[in-house]
């Protein structure tokens, strides 16, 4: 069995048991970038403390924590980063790390090699210059990106590259997969593109039409010979899905939420331990989790209907007309 098979089946199992195994932590809300879709940044949000974060990781491997991904906002933007990191992987956990690789500070390499990550995931926002400064706001990010990349490869640190599903990256997309299949590493893809947890939709233009986006992902499958779609976490598919039952994200703020698009239920984990917040969660999310209309529905099969993606389209409680079209378009390709 490989790795990553094994990975999924620990992660699986645990789910039947309501044991977290998987956590995500968003440990700042704070960017060097200004990308308009990003459901996050808070360039004026507190980040919790060292010591606040190492009795969160402390109580997190206490109630069984096995893997874990570190995000943002951007990681590196925290001068601590390192001594968090080491205190995680020192007691025995798998870390990924997702960052956008325009800001990776030297001696972090050096925390790396020392400390191999499973994986540093590293987003890819398009292929030139061009496109990069139009999608995160910033100039020569692009430039900045292909050098981290040159370092992570040069120091043979595991590596994945993740693109967003996204009009100005669509337009660059046999760039994007040129790209990964020289870095010699799958690219991954996020399939879905939504509002902001905070509600904010101002990108509604860049996002993919349903036919646009079946493309996207099946371009991308073809090219890697893999379903990239799948999570480096948990499936999204509300029968396979591990949030709140073996999954969990915690944000900047200290509150577990089932997932970084879900903003509810939601309990803070500053006053109590991760196990008793993730159970009472857990037991809230299996009461709405589901939407009843999925059960009974043809498309159920082509579908990436979930709770999260219901609750950014406007109504967890009902079945998303842009999600719906994606089902139909996608079912039709099946057949």
């Amino acid at each position: 069995m490989k790795y990553h098979e094994l990975r999924s089946k620990i992660i699986r199992l645990a789910a039947k048991e309501r044991t977290p195994v998987l956590g995500e932590f968003e440990l700042t809300a704070r960017c060097n970038l200004a990308c308009a879709m990003c459901y996050v940044v808070d360039q004026q949000a507190h980040d919790l403390t060292t010591e606040t974060w190492i009795d969160i990781f402390d109580s997190a491997v206490d109630a069984g924590l096995m893997y874990a991904v570190l995000t943002g906002g951007e990681v590196f933007m925290r001068d601590d980063f390192a001594i968090l990191y080491n205190r995680l992987y020192d007691m025995g956990v798998r870390i990924t790390v997702f960052t956008n690789g325009t800001h990776v500070p030297e001696h972090i390499i050096d925390v790396f090699k020392k400390r191999p990550p499973e994986s540093v995931t590293l987003t890819v926002y398009g292929a030139s210059d061009k496109t990069y400064e139009l999608v995160t706001g910033k100039k020569g990010a692009f430039s900045r990106l292909l050098n981290s990349v040159g370092l992570l490869s040069v120091e043979e640190i595991p590596f994945t590259l993740r693109t967003l599903p996204l009009k100005p990256i669509y337009d660059e997309l046999n760039y994007v997969i040129e790209y990964a299949k020289a870095c010699e590493v799958p690219l991954f893809f996020a399939s879905y593109l939504g509002p902001t947890r905070q509600g904010n939709f101002d990108h509604a233009t860049m996002r993919l039409t349903p036919e646009e986006l079946i493309d996207f992902s099946n371009r991308i499958r073809h090219a890697f010979g893999f379903d990239a779609q799948q999570s480096l976490s948990a499936d999204t598919k509300t029968t396979t899905c591990a949030a709140l039952k073996s999954a969990y994200f915690i944000n900047y703020e200290g509150l577990m939420t089932p997932c970084a698009m879900a903003t509810k239920p939601a309990r803070s984990v500053l006053d109590d331990a991760i196990l008793p917040v993730f159970q009472s969660l857990s037991t809230m999310f299996s009461d709405v989790e589901a939407y009843h209309g999925c059960a009974s529905c043809d498309l159920k099969e082509a579908c990436m209907q979930c709770y999260a993606r219901r609750l950014l389209e406007g109504n967890a409680e009902a079945c998303a007309p842009y999600l719906k079209a994606h089902a139909t378009l996608k079912g039709r390709v099946k057949s």
